[in-house]
């Protein structure tokens, strides 16, 4: 059994009211999946931290689809001081959970986390890191002595699952294995829920933070005629999704294109609902160390449900195997996308999945042989 480190939260527990990005869950079980093909079974070790402010949460252990789901015990804290008290307790429990359940040799799957307990742990038992790399944080922020703490701790790893060839590139030619995986590549069941009011409707599903992607989603209404509706489905802190529908309901005041917060969305339900849209958008940033460091893959869950996709200009997305199915605007600003959403001819004959259809063999093959060196 492979040891999983991720942060998924949990299906059973409701109540622990545990803190994740669905983007993260919808990839993670697409990898889970395929490893499950492959016969591997997996021990899921999550994370997850609780928007709880008291109480203490216990251990806890669920199926996950065959494979078995750990959730780390934590105390919960109204503060913000005590939420980063939560969190080092976290780590503190997967520190030892690592020291007295892990071998020499041991194969273990790190997502996207950087974590230097992780990394001490590594150094008393001898596994292998397989780490998947979704970007390179301080490329995101410009801070250059923490890329290179990020980078140090990246290169200890054995094995390399990335969201992008331009992020291997920059993690360096370090001539180990490594697999590409931008994102879910299985070709999601047609519903009939389309809408069927005459208008165009653009979605952004993905993480709200103030004043990012989903904020900036909302601000293309300002630029769009009547015929079209924006959806906004997200997952973040409470503070941040009350600002926005603060900013939608200003921006619906005075714009002729409604949005709408459409709330947290996962599994068949979000599926169901992109497959209700036209189109799916992704406004990022599009200076260059933002653009190589990572690759968002809600691309890629838009094209599963056959969505027409636009997105910030990203040489990384271009030169990638769904860079042929995506239309660029040249920037993340709400006019240029606007612009490059009514350019789009609705009718011209279109099939994402069919492409995404042949990408989930190849990554089949790609991981099957990746996991095997």
């Amino acid at each position: 059994m492979i040891k999983f480190i991720v942060t998924i939260g949990t299906n059973k527990y409701k109540k622990d009211n545990r803190y994740y990005a669905v983007s993260v869950k919808n990839k993670v079980e697409y990898l889970i999946e395929k490893l499950n093909e492959m016969d591997y079974r997996l021990e899921i070790v999550s994370c997850a931290p609780s928007k709880n402010t008291f109480g203490f949460l216990p251990r806890r252990k669920e199926d996950f689809n065959g494979n078995v789901l750990i959730n780390t015990p934590t105390f919960c804290f109204p503060t913000r001081l005590g939420q980063k008290i939560q969190k080092l307790l976290i780590y503190i429990w997967l520190f030892f959970y690592l020291v007295f359940n892990t071998n020499r040799n041991e194969d273990i799957i790190v997502y996207h986390q950087y974590n230097p307990i992780i990394k001490l742990a590594q150094k008393i038992k001898k596994f292998n890191i397989i780490l998947e790399v979704e970007e390179i944080y301080s490329d995101l922020t410009g801070n250059k002595t923490k890329r290179k703490k990020e980078m140090q701790y990246i290169k200890n790893a054995s094995k390399y699952i990335v969201a992008s060839e331009k992020i291997n590139n920059l993690i360096g030619n370090l001539n180990k294995p490594y697999c590409i995986f931008n994102g879910r590549y299985d070709v999601f069941k047609k519903t009939n829920s389309a809408f069927n009011d005459g208008k165009i409707h653009i979605v952004y599903a993905g993480s709200i933070y103030y004043n990012l992607v989903a904020f900036t989603s909302v601000e293309i209404a300002k630029y769009l005629s009547d015929k079209y509706v924006i959806h906004i489905i997200g997952w973040g802190l409470d503070k941040d999704i009350n600002l926005l529908k603060t900013r939608i309901a200003e921006i619906n005041k005075t714009a002729k294109c409604r949005v709408e917060y459409n709330g947290m969305l996962s599994g068949n339900r979000l599926s169901e609902f992109l497959q209700s849209c036209h189109i799916g958008i992704s406004p990022q940033r599009t200076d260059e160390e933002f653009a190589n460091a990572c690759f968002p893959s809600k691309l890629s869950l838009y094209l599963s449900n056959g969505l027409r996709v636009v997105a910030s200009y990203s040489r990384a997305v271009e030169e990638s195997i769904l860079g042929s199915l995506i239309d660029f605007s040249p920037s993340s600003d709400p006019i240029e996308f606007a612009k490059e959403i009514q350019s789009l001819n609705l009718n011209d004959k279109y099939d994402s999945m069919k492409m995404i259809k042949n990408l989930d063999a190849r990554f089949y093959d790609d991981l099957y042989n990746f996991m095997r060196e």
